[in-house]
C-alpha cells in the first residue's frame, strides 16, 4: 500500500499537475514623479537676505535639477512641524560664461522634536535664469560641485 501511494505521488509530480497561469497581466505604465511648478518653492534672489538668512543645522544629502526645479534631499532633527526651509540666491557674472548663481538653503528650525526627518525640497529655477544666457552654474552652499542648469 505504501508503495502504491508513493508511485501515485511520484507519477503526479512527474506529470506536472501544478496549474500554470498562461494569461499575461498588463502592467500599468508607471507614472514618473516630476515636480510641477506649483510644488516648487520660489528662490528669493536678494543679496541682503542671502547674507542674513537663518542657518540652523541640517544635512545636505543630494541636489539635482529636475526640469525647471532644483530638487534637494535633506535630513534634519525634528518631526513635529515648525521647520521652514527657504532658498536664497544671488547671481554673479564671471569672466567666462556660464554665469554662476550662488544659492543658500536656509533652515529656520522652531521644531523641538528630535526625530530624524528626511525630505526632498523643490525650488523653482526660473528666477535663477540669466538674461542672454541659456545656461547657468548653480553653486549651492554646502555642496562642493557646481550643478549645471540649461534652460
Amino acid at each position: 500500500m505504501k508503495n502504491l501511494f508513493f508511485l501515485i505521488l511520484l507519477f503526479n509530480l512527474a506529470c506536472g499537475t501544478t496549474k500554470t497561469d498562461t494569461t499575461l497581466e498588463k502592467e500599468e505604465p508607471k507614472e514618473e514623479v516630476t515636480p510641477k511648478k506649483e510644488v516648487c518653492e520660489s528662490i528669493e534672489m536678494d543679496t541682503r537676505n542671502y547674507a542674513s538668512a537663518p542657518e540652523d543645522l541640517f544635512n545636505l544629502l543630494a541636489a539635482r535639477v529636475e526640469y525647471n526645479c532644483l530638487a534637494i534631499d535633506v535630513s534634519y532633527s525634528g518631526g513635529c512641524g515648525g521647520a521652514t526651509f527657504k532658498m536664497f540666491g544671488q547671481a554673479t557674472i564671471g569672466k567666462m560664461p556660464p554665469p554662476i548663481v550662488l544659492l543658500k538653503l536656509s533652515l529656520d528650525d522652531q521644531d523641538n522634536c528630535r526625530g530624524m526627518v528626511k525630505k526632498t525640497l523643490y525650488f523653482d529655477l526660473t528666477d535663477a535664469q540669466q538674461q542672454n544666457y541659456q545656461e547657468v552654474s548653480l553653486q549651492l552652499k554646502g555642496l562642493e560641485r557646481q550643478i549645471p542648469y540649461k534652460y
